[in-house]
C-alpha cells in the first residue's frame, strides 16, 4: 500500500494552502490513524491476528474526523484530499464486508439516531472480528475461508477432523473468565458438539450453581423473558453425531446431562432437555435423577411459589424421555405432573407415552389424558 499520511504532498497537496494550521494538522493525523488501520487489515491483523475494538472504534472516529474536514474545505484542497481518502476507502471497501446484522454498531451500543448518522464505514466489517477470540477460532471454515456465521462451522467440524485443531483455543477461552460471556458460551457449544470432555466439565460447573454461571441470561427466551442457556447446551450435547463415543467421552457427556437433569425444575430449557436425555436414559442413575427433579418440581407446582416458565411441561417431557427406557415409570411421573398442573400444553406433550405405552396400558393413560382434557374444559359445577 502507497503511504499517504506521512507524505505531505498528498496529505496537503503543493499548491494548496489550508488556512488554519490545526486544520492541517488534524487532516494529517486523522488520515494517519486511518491508513494505518487499513495497513493493519491488509495484513490480517500482524503479528498476532487480534485487534482491540476500542482501537477499531477510534479508527472509525479517524474516517469520521475526515468526512468531516472534507466538507469543510474549499476547493482545490477537497479534491486532493478526496483523492487521498479514495484511495484508502477503496481498499477498506475490498477488505471488508457487508456487516448485515450490524455486528459492528451493536459492538459500539449506537443508538438508531447513531445508527443513521455515520459514515458507510460503519456498515462494514472485516471477515473475521480481529477483537473477537471466538470469531478468530470459528470464523473460518477448515479451508480458511471466512463464514458469516460461526454455527456452521462447528456443524461443520462434526464431520471434519480438522475441528481438533480449534479445540485447545476453545478450551482456553471457556475456561477463562476475563473473556466475554457470550464467547465462553459459543466456545462451550462448540465443545459439547464436537465431544469434548473440557465441554462436558464446563456444563456439570455451571449446572451446580446455574444463576452464577458465567453465561447465565446471555440469551433470553422470547416467550418466557428467562435465561435459555442451559437449553442450548443440551442441544449441543445432543448433536454431537457420534463423536463422545469416538473420543471415549460417553461417560462424561452422561454426567454432563445428568447435571442439568437435575436442575430442570428450576431452570428453563426450551424443550431441548428430552432429546438428550432420551439418548442416556438407560445408564445407571439417569432416571432416578429425573424421579427426583419430577417430584421436586411437583412440589413446587402445588404451592405459592410464582413459576418463571412454563414447568409442567418441561417435567412432563423428561417423564417422555423416561419412556423409551421404561413407560411404567414414566406414566407415574406425568400422572404426578398433571395430577398438580394439568394444562393444555403438558397434556399435548404426555400423549408422546401413551404412544409408545401400546396396549392396554397406553389406551388407559391415553384414557386418562382424555379425561383430564374434558374436566379442564367443562368443570363440573359447584
Amino acid at each position: 500500500m502507497t503511504g499517504f499520511a506521512d507524505r505531505s504532498a498528498t496529505v496537503t497537496p503543493q499548491g494548496v494552502t489550508v488556512e488554519n494550521r490545526f486544520v492541517e494538522d488534524d487532516i494529517r493525523a486523522a488520515l494517519a490513524v486511518w491508513e494505518r488501520m487499513v495497513r493493519r487489515l491488509a495484513s490480517d491483523w500482524q503479528p498476532d491476528g487480534s485487534y482491540a475494538l476500542e482501537a477499531y472504534g477510534a479508527d472509525l472516529r479517524a474516517r469520521d474526523e475526515l468526512a468531516r474536514l472534507l466538507a469543510g474545505l474549499p476547493q482545490p484542497a477537497c479534491g486532493h484530499l478526496r483523492e487521498a481518502v479514495d484511495r484508502l476507502d477503496d481498499e477498506f471497501r475490498e477488505l471488508t464486508v457487508h456487516d448485515r446484522w450490524f455486528v459492528v454498531q451493536d459492538a459500539f451500543h449506537l443508538s438508531l439516531e447513531g445508527r443513521a448518522a455515520r459514515g458507510w464505514w460503519w456498515r462494514r466489517k472485516p471477515p473475521v472480528l480481529p477483537w473477537s477470540r471466538i470469531a478468530r477460532l470459528l470464523g473460518t471454515d477448515f479451508d480458511g475461508d471466512p463464514v458469516e456465521d460461526l454455527y456452521d462451522v462447528i456443524g461443520d467440524g462434526l464431520d471434519d477432523p480438522r475441528h481438533r485443531e480449534r479445540v485447545p483455543g476453545l478450551v482456553a477461552l471457556v475456561g477463562d473468565p476475563a473473556a466475554a460471556d457470550h464467547e465462553r458460551l459459543t466456545a462451550c457449544i462448540a465443545l459439547l458438539a464436537w465431544g469434548e470432555a473440557a465441554g462436558y466439565e464446563a456444563v456439570v460447573g455451571a449446572a451446580a450453581d446455574p444463576r452464577n454461571a458465567a453465561w447465565y441470561d446471555c440469551s433470553i427466551d422470547r416467550k418466557f423473558s428467562v435465561d435459555n442457556t442451559f437449553g442450548q447446551l443440551a442441544r449441543a450435547i445432543a448433536s454431537d453425531s457420534g463423536l463422545a463415543e469416538e473420543k471415549g467421552t460417553l461417560a462424561a457427556r452422561t454426567e454432563a446431562v445428568r447435571a442439568l437433569v437435575r436442575i430442570a425444575d428450576g431452570e428453563y430449557f426450551d424443550e431441548q432437555l428430552e432429546g438428550v436425555l432420551e439418548s442416556c436414559v438407560a445408564e445407571p442413575g439417569v432416571v432416578e435423577d429425573v424421579e427426583g427433579v419430577v417430584r421436586r418440581g411437583v412440589r413446587l407446582l402445588a404451592g405459592d411459589a410464582r413459576l418463571r416458565f412454563d414447568l409442567a411441561t418441561q417435567l412432563v417431557d423428561l417423564a417422555c424421555a423416561v419412556s423409551t427406557a421404561d413407560v411404567h415409570r414414566a406414566i407415574a411421573l406425568a400422572s404426578e405432573v398433571l395430577a398438580v398442573a394439568p394444562g393444555d400444553r403438558a397434556l399435548r406433550h404426555a400423549r408422546v407415552i401413551a404412544l409408545r405405552a401400546g396396549e392396554p396400558e397406553g389406551e388407559r393413560f391415553a384414557g386418562h389424558l382424555r379425561n383430564v382434557g374434558d374436566a379442564l374444559r367443562f368443570p363440573a359445577e359447584s
